[in-house]
């Protein structure tokens, strides 16, 4: 009877370890998909011979299909499913968000003393490199090596750039207004803005509320605009 009790003992106590071992396994894989479930996914795919950044908003699961579509859905988007038997297939769908400029067209590009700036096909515009005297245009000086997107908060509300221009530390962009802004350093007053402030930020070019800009240049410590009339407008020209 002793033998059989200490036998039951030995089986109870496995059974225990194997019982605290499956939860433990159990909890794991738990906290495990939790974790990864509430990391939104980063990739990167080739496009014209870079790598560009993607990331997860979205995902919904569908029952599996021997078609190129997917079956029915199992939940709502965003939405956990449970699936009709253990090892049952299944579709995932995961909707890709676009993270980096490349996958746009370039349509027009500058290159200052030490940063660039673009305009894409959507006429939104970039900049990068040395952000000293807040070049880039960001409301920051922080430097990018990578292009980072113009500021388009407050002056430029609402309005898209369709010419960018790039020289010594300030950029100026006519916008879809017709009208000129500029921004970084102001020694000069060469941001035409009748000071020689540095600017973060682009900023309207002080000119008559008719004037309707067509180009405009960034020299060395000027610039230089072409008005609606065919008059070429000096800004800031070092005396």
């Amino acid at each position: 009877m002793e033998h059989n009790r200490t036998l039951s003992i030995i089986k109870d106590r496995k059974a225990e370890k194997f019982f605290i071992l499956g939860g433990f396994i159990v909890v794991s894989v738990a906290l495990g998909f939790m974790f990864l479930s509430s990391q939104q996914s980063r990739a990167t795919i080739p496009s014209g011979g870079k790598q560009v950044e993607v990331g997860q908003v979205s995902y919904r699961l569908y029952e599996s299909s021997n078609s190129i579509n997917p079956g029915s859905p199992l939940a709502n988007t965003n939405t956990a499913a449970t699936l009709p038997k253990v090892g049952a297939d299944f579709r995932l769908r995961v909707g890709l968000q676009n993270k980096s400029p490349y996958f746009k067209k370039l349509a027009e590009f500058g290159s200052g003393n030490e940063h660039n700036c673009a305009i894409m096909s959507d006429d939104s515009a970039y900049c990068w490199g040395n952000g000293q005297y807040g070049v880039l245009g960001t409301n920051s000086t922080d430097s990018s090596t990578t292009p980072v997107p113009v500021y388009t908060q407050d002056v430029l509300n609402g309005k898209t750039i369709k010419q960018i221009t790039t020289g010594y530390y300030h950029t100026c962009a006519i916008a879809s207004d017709n009208k000129d802004y500029c921004w970084g350093y102001g020694t000069y007053g060469r941001l035409g803005n009748g000071g020689i402030t540095q600017l973060n930020a682009p900023y309207p070019v002080r000119e008559t509320a008719t004037t309707v800009i067509s180009q405009i240049v960034a020299g060395n410590e000027h610039t230089c605009s072409l008005n609606s009339g065919g008059k070429i407008v000096p800004v800031g020209v070092k005396v």
